[in-house]
């Protein structure tokens, strides 16, 4: 993207939800070029493989670096005011603690450089966050343990915890692999038929988003969904810690979506949000996701002649093909 016109929590959550509906499984960074100089750099998970980072130069590597390292189980480091320190964080300051060496610059980084988990300039890695992530990634199973699972169709459901309520976003259909809860917690979503009957329920935790103050916590996952249980699917309840939230799809045809080429490598589309309230754009020759597009009107960067639409009712959603036409 450009521009960082919206939240920085809204374009990681809906990487994390690109992540839960790519066959792939494999680790997202997305980089952004926000319109200012200073301020919010980077955000990501704390040990799920999303991250989001801005592309600025020269601080670009040391951002994704961060990242990615809160994407490996860390914390921060206590240094330059960081949220959430690492407790057994082992060196006074958020310093590295031991001698390091770049071995592309061939330059020595003495023991009072910052460690890359906090905030502070002159900054390395240190012994305790290497060891660390490694011993995380030796163990962590999740992205080998997804990629084992057969390709199959599933619903994709998403949502977050924002400043004391439950958002539960429109839900969609993929063929992708599942993506599940690694454990129980306090909040559960479910899928419910006509008749009351439990169609799916999920208990589990929400993922907390590093370096974000308000403490917002996100979710997304692909539920095994044959189409015969989806086309039974009445409702989508979110509850947890005293809250809850019910969603329930618009029913009837999907609207047409019109779409135009708007310049080279952009296109338009509109369409009666009123009735589908989320369309999900997709590459047809790779399936890649380029937008989870809202509101009704919504522009995507491609050149492609043609795009693979799922129109979300909220619920569940339809599979349609777009031409676009030339100028």
């Amino acid at each position: 993207a450009n521009n960082t016109n919206g939240s920085w929590n809204t374009i990681l959550s809906e990487l994390n939800t690109r992540r839960a509906a790519d066959a792939s499984s494999r680790y997202y960074l997305g980089v952004v070029n926000p319109n200012y100089s200073s301020g919010v750099a980077g955000i990501g998970y704390v040990g799920w493989p999303v991250a989001l980072a801005w592309d600025k130069l020269p601080g670009a590597a040391s951002i994704a670096a961060h990242e990615w390292g809160h994407n490996w189980n860390r914390q921060h480091a206590p240094c330059g005011g960081a949220g959430n320190p690492d407790t057994q964080f082992p060196y006074p300051g958020g310093t590295i603690g031991v001698y390091g060496f770049d071995v592309a610059g061939a330059v020595l980084k003495p023991t009072s450089s910052h460690d890359l988990m906090g905030y502070c300039n002159d900054q390395w890695i240190s012994d305790y966050t290497y060891r660390n992530v490694m011993n995380y990634r030796g163990v962590e199973a999740g992205v080998a343990s997804g990629l084992g699972q057969a390709v199959q169709p599933t619903l994709v459901v998403w949502g977050r915890m924002e400043q004391g309520r439950l958002v539960l976003e429109p839900a969609f259909q993929a063929t992708t692999r599942p993506n599940l809860p690694t454990r129980e917690g306090p909040y559960q979503v479910e899928g419910r038929a006509a008749d009351g009957s439990r169609i799916f329920a999920l208990r589990f935790s929400p993922i907390e988003v590093a370096d974000d103050r308000r403490g917002e916590r996100h979710f997304a996952f692909a539920v095994p969904l044959s189409p015969e249980r989806a086309a039974r699917l009445a409702s989508l309840r979110l509850e947890g810690e005293g809250q809850s939230t019910v969603q329930v799809g618009s029913g009837g045809e999907a609207p047409r979506v019109e779409v135009t080429r708007v310049a080279p490598g952009r296109v338009a589309l509109s369409w009666d949000a009123s009735r589908t309230p989320m369309v999900v754009v997709r590459d047809p020759r790779t399936g890649q996701v380029l937008s989870f597009a809202r509101g009704g009107r919504s522009e995507v960067v491609t050149d492609e002649s043609e795009l693979a639409l799922s129109l979300s009712d909220r619920l569940r959603s339809r599979e349609a093909r777009a031409l676009v036409p030339s100028r």
